[in-house]
């Protein structure tokens, strides 16, 4: 906690901005994405809703800024180094390693999950750009682990998978974690429960179809290209 009632220095303001997103890691603990208002960001921080926006535009800056923390953490955690084994035994790893890591990280999870609805929408220009600069810069981390389990796909493959596991593990999380109201409902309608999908083997399944389609994507081009 900061003694300091108002922050004059670079330190001094860069000591009040890792308060405020420690507190914001801390309340998504407690409360989902859409809860986490910035009244109650400013109230568990101590300050004036004033003086949290001299520091991030708004909530959604707060988040996306957390966010960026928090990919750091779930990419440390991921398997480093050469794989070894047959291409499919290493392209199941890869995808059994990804969605459990992410799987174990439910606050990153819900980010991913709302970053192009919610997060990215209530930000100035400055402030998406950083993000998203620091969001390139994280992609080409994960492109280097993609590629370090499965060298034979080109840099470009590795970005493709990266970019649509992504996405879709933002909208698995999403379906996998259902409302209150849609949880009632699966209760008293067994039936339904179809539709109700595991976030982590679900997710597993769907990155290692995706993985092959992208690696068999330029297969086809290639024998198109020979055959003409």
């Amino acid at each position: 906690m900061t003694t300091f009632k108002r922050a004059r220095s670079p330190e001094q303001r860069a000591e009040r901005r890792e308060m405020i997103l420690a507190t914001a890691d801390d309340l998504l603990d407690e409360y989902s994405v859409s809860e986490l208002s910035l009244n109650l960001l400013a109230t568990r921080t101590g300050l004036a809703k004033s003086n949290v926006l001299r520091y991030f535009d708004s909530r959604e800056h707060v988040l996306l800024q957390l966010m960026l923390r928090l990919w750091d953490d779930w990419l440390a955690a991921l398997d480093r180094g050469a794989d070894s084994g047959s291409i499919e035994e290493r392209e199941r790893r890869l995808a059994r390693t990804w969605a459990h890591e992410l799987a174990v990280r439910p606050k990153f999870a819900e980010l991913l999950a709302v970053q192009a609805s919610v997060l990215e929408r209530n930000v100035s220009p400055e402030a998406v750009t950083e993000f998203k600069r620091g969001v390139h810069e994280r992609f080409g981390k994960l492109v280097a682990w993609v590629r370090g389990h499965v060298p034979e796909l080109t840099e470009e493959q590795a970005q493709r998978f990266s970019v649509g596991a992504s996405l879709l593990a933002g909208a698995l999380w999403s379906a996998g974690n259902p409302s209150p109201v849609l949880e009632q409902v699966y209760r008293d309608n067994p039936d339904l429960c179809a539709y109700r999908i595991d976030f982590e083997p679900a997710l597993g399944e769907q990155l290692l179809a995706l993985i092959r389609g992208v690696q068999g994507s330029n297969t086809g081009t290639e024998n198109g290209a020979e055959s003409h």
